[in-house]
Order: structure tokens, then C-alpha cells, then sequence
């Protein structure tokens, strides 16, 4: 099965069913280390949905994240994982987070427009 023949709409849809396979392995063990996890870890983890995103929409790896997350409005896999697991915050994790929600506001008006 060629997956570039399927439509970018399905693909991004079919997420939740790769994360099946993803998630285990980059979530594993994340509720002992959580607390523990430096704010370089946290950004290790979030680069897998987006690397993912990237590659359905068949963008380079060097377009800019947070475009990708605007274009596909999809949540940030950080935020995804300390709901599903019920973590609590850590000044690591809101500094990641507080991060991306800085970068996102810098996107240039433009962008929507297009």
C-alpha cells in the first residue's frame, strides 16, 4: 500500500490509529520520569506528531511547526499526553508549552490569508 496515494484529509485522520504504534514507545515510562523530564526531553517528545504532520502533508522537515500545527489545527502532543495520562504541570512542561503559544502568535498575518 502506497501511502502517498492517499488523500492528506485521511492521513490526518489517521493519527489517533499511528499514534497506536508511537505513543507506547515515546510515552513509556513517562509517568515515573515526568517530573523529572528537562524542558530539551519535552521537546524531544513533541516533535513526534509534528514530524508526522510534516510528512502526510508532504512538507520539508525544515517548515517552521507551528505552521503545520495552524494549518492542520491539530493539538500540541505535549498538552495530548499530560491529559491522557493525567500529569501534573512542571515548570519544564508550561515553558515548552508557554514556548509554542509565543511562536504561534508570531505567525505574520499573511499566512491566513493565503
Amino acid at each position: 500500500m502506497n501511502l502517498y496515494l492517499l488523500s492528506s484529509h485521511l492521513m490526518l485522520k489517521m493519527f489517533p490509529i499511528a499514534s497506536y504504534k508511537i505513543l507506547p514507545i515515546a510515552t513509556y515510562g513517562i509517568e515515573l520520569t515526568w517530573t523529572k523530564l528537562l524542558q530539551l526531553d519535552i521537546a524531544t517528545i513533541k516533535k513526534v506528531k509534528v514530524r508526522y504532520l510534516k510528512a502526510v502533508l508532504g512538507l520539508t522537515k525544515l517548515t517552521m511547526s507551528r505552521l503545520v500545527y495552524e494549518l492542520t489545527r491539530k493539538t500540541f502532543l505535549i498538552e495530548d499526553i499530560r491529559l491522557y495520562f493525567l500529569l501534573p504541570s512542571t515548570p519544564n512542561a508550561t515553558k515548552v508549552i508557554e514556548e509554542r503559544e509565543k511562536r504561534t502568535q508570531e505567525i505574520w498575518q499573511e499566512f491566513y490569508i493565503t
